[in-house]
């Protein structure tokens, strides 16, 4: 049975979302996240954490033998790890299961080790025969303080309105080519296709977006151009694409092809959860070696000379850069669940736009760039008037659209972003 406890996106992350046959396209992984809140220490206690998780991992397999593997993916001490196997191995043990080698246990168990500003994790990711894997999770205060990231204001983010509504907008696209020009809006029920005329958008057409399922919580969903019927939408579970005729309409099918998360020349799609916010980790074609990555909530890519580097914002709070045979994670960033990434031509060429939480309900963008997998920022924050709820890199690769929900009006409000290099 599906377990149906949902993950919200991490607004504000840690300081500064196997290879084999798929199993299961629609929600590969199944999330239980326990939150704790922040207590001061100077040292990471794993006894009541790795009590809780060994619990919940004899809660899915039942007693009986397990291969058990540890990783770390976190900013902590090789002797703060070696202390988390043992004490998993103990408490399992009190809970009837006994760790073994894979060819006499039942089920396999990895355990991944995180971190975000708040607290360490404990992931485990349990596989029982062909099934589904079951993903459970513990917690332990205790993070390490923040990391300073280099700062050099060396360009600035330009923003342009783009297009404000009461409904809650997933996504949006200009039709820059078109004359005159034309913009997509994409939200819950409808794609809706604006055009300019004296300054103002105008309303062109609706298309209904039909489906039968419902929308998950914090609903999710992108527009992607096509050269050859105009645009795809991509929602959880459905994708609706618009077919040239006369007039211009758009039909909509439920299946569960993978998403774009950048075009040309990057062309990498992802499996999205139907029925969650993120997406799998299922990756196609893949990155060099690597066909699948753990969750995550948005990726951005930077071209290196012999490969493509890809950050990505994990649902394990870390932000993870993968390079086809790697997956080396930054647990001090304090970057939130979106990014996207820009060409340009200021500094390194690329940037990487990421949000961070501000204080209440405000949030604000920064531009880095990475060298040798250290970020660095190279602007200003760009603060705006409410919650990021979606940030997309658009087809053109130059700009992105950011969605924002005013914290006084309640309104979304669509904007365009681009980077502008400094006099």
């Amino acid at each position: 049975m599906r377990n149906t406890v949902y993950n919200s996106r991490i607004p504000r992350m840690s300081a500064k979302r196997s290879t084999g046959p798929r199993l299961g396209r629609s929600n590969i992984f199944v999330f239980a996240m326990l939150v704790i809140l922040a207590v001061p220490a100077t040292a990471t206690d794993w006894s009541t954490p790795a009590r809780q998780l060994a619990q919940k991992i004899a809660a899915v397999t039942g007693p009986g033998a397990v291969s058990l593997e540890v990783v770390n993916r976190s900013g902590l001490t090789p002797t703060e790890v070696e202390q988390v196997r043992p004490a998993l191995i103990a408490e399992l043990r009190g809970a009837g299961v006994e760790v073994m080698g894979a060819p006499q246990s039942a089920a396999t168990v990895r355990v991944s080790i995180s971190q975000n500003q708040q607290m360490s994790l404990l992931v485990a990711e349990i596989r029982l025969g062909t099934g589904d894997p079951k993903v459970v999770m513990a917690a332990a205060p205790g993070a390490p303080v923040a990391a300073p990231v280099r700062s050099s204001a060396s360009l600035s983010i330009r923003r342009t309105p783009l297009w404000s509504q009461d409904a809650a907008i997933l996504d949006a696209a200009l039709l820059a080519d078109s004359n005159p020009e034309h913009l997509l809006v994409l939200d819950a029920n409808n794609v809706t296709l604006y055009r300019m005329a004296g300054g103002h958008w105008q309303l062109d057409q609706t298309f209904p977006i039909v489906h039968a399922r419902a929308w998950p919580r914090d609903l999710r969903g992108r527009i992607a151009l096509s050269q050859d019927h105009l645009f795809d939408a991509y929602l959880p579970g459905v994708i609706c694409s618009a077919v040239l005729a006369s007039p211009l309409r758009m039909e909509c099918h439920e299946v569960d092809d993978p998403w774009p998360l950048a075009g040309a020349p990057f062309n990498l799609r992802a499996f999205f959860s139907p029925t969650r916010n993120f997406f799998n980790g299922i990756l196609v074609p893949g990155i060099g070696q690597q066909t699948s990555v753990l969750p995550f909530y948005s990726a951005a890519p930077l071209p290196r000379d012999k490969y493509v580097l890809w950050v990505m914002a994990g649902v394990d709070g870390a932000v993870h850069m993968v390079d086809g045979m790697t997956d080396r994670t930054s647990p001090q960033l304090a970057w939130g669940s979106d990014m996207a990434t820009l060409k340009s031509s200021c500094g390194l060429g690329w940037q990487v736009l990421a949000t961070t939480a501000g204080s209440g309900t405000v949030d604000s963008v920064r531009a880095y760039e990475i060298a040798d997998r250290e970020p660095r920022a190279v602007s200003e924050p760009l603060d705006f008037a409410g919650r990021i709820t979606a940030l997309w890199t658009k087809d053109d690769g130059i700009t992105a659209v950011a969605v924002q929900r005013d914290s006084e009006t309640g309104k979304y409000e669509a904007f365009s972003l681009a980077i502008s290099c400094s006099q």
